[in-house]
C-alpha cells in the first residue's frame, strides 16, 4: 500500500513542478502570428494617418486589459491603451513604422498564452525617453499575455521594453 502511494505522490509532484516550455501548439502559434500581423498593420496605418487604424489596434486588447509601457506607466483598459497610442501617433510616433517577429509562444492553460515579440520601430523624430536608437530604429521586446474568451484570443496584459543589445541566440 505504501509503494503505490509513494509512486502516485512522486508522479503528482513531478507534474506539479514541470513548467511548460516553448509551444509548438498550432493554435497558439497562429494566434500570436495573427496578433503580430494586426499589431504591425494597424500601427503602421495609424502612424501614417489612417483614421480607422486606431480602432483596429484597440481591438487587439480585451476591455479589461493592462499595458505597462517602456517608461513604466500602467495603462488600464482597452480605451486608455488605444487613446495613449492615438496620442503617440499624433506626436512622437507620427510617421513611424514598425516591423516585428514572433520570438516565442507558450500556452499556459487552455485559455491563456504568452506571446513574445521582437519589434523594430523606425522613427522620423527623436527616440523616446529610455530607448536607444540605432540607425533610426528603436528595438523593443513586447510581451503579450493573451486570453481566449469564446473562440477569440486577445491581449489581457502587455509589457513593452526597449532594449539596445541584440537578443541572445535561441
Amino acid at each position: 500500500m505504501k509503494k503505490p502511494f509513494a509512486v502516485c505522490l512522486a508522479v503528482l509532484t513531478a507534474c506539479a513542478t514541470v513548467s511548460p516550455g516553448p509551444s509548438t501548439d498550432a493554435e497558439v502559434a497562429n494566434a500570436a502570428s495573427d496578433a503580430l500581423t494586426r499589431f504591425v498593420d494597424s500601427w503602421n496605418r495609424a502612424a501614417a494617418g489612417d483614421a480607422q487604424a486606431p480602432a483596429n489596434y484597440g481591438d487587439l486588447y480585451w476591455p479589461d486589459a493592462e499595458l505597462v509601457d517602456p517608461t513604466g506607466n500602467i495603462w488600464n483598459g482597452q480605451s486608455a491603451i488605444q487613446q495613449m497610442h492615438v496620442d503617440l501617433w499624433h506626436t512622437a510616433f507620427k510617421g513611424s513604422s514598425v516591423k516585428g517577429l514572433v520570438r516565442r509562444t507558450r500556452r499556459l492553460s487552455p485559455s491563456l498564452m504568452i506571446a513574445d515579440f521582437d519589434l523594430d520601430l523606425a522613427l522620423f523624430k527623436e527616440a523616446p525617453s529610455g530607448s536607444t536608437q540605432s540607425n533610426g530604429v528603436v528595438k523593443a521586446h513586447l510581451k503579450h499575455v493573451m486570453e481566449k474568451r469564446g473562440a477569440v484570443w486577445k491581449v489581457v496584459a502587455a509589457q513593452n521594453t526597449f532594449y539596445s543589445n541584440p537578443p541572445p541566440a535561441r
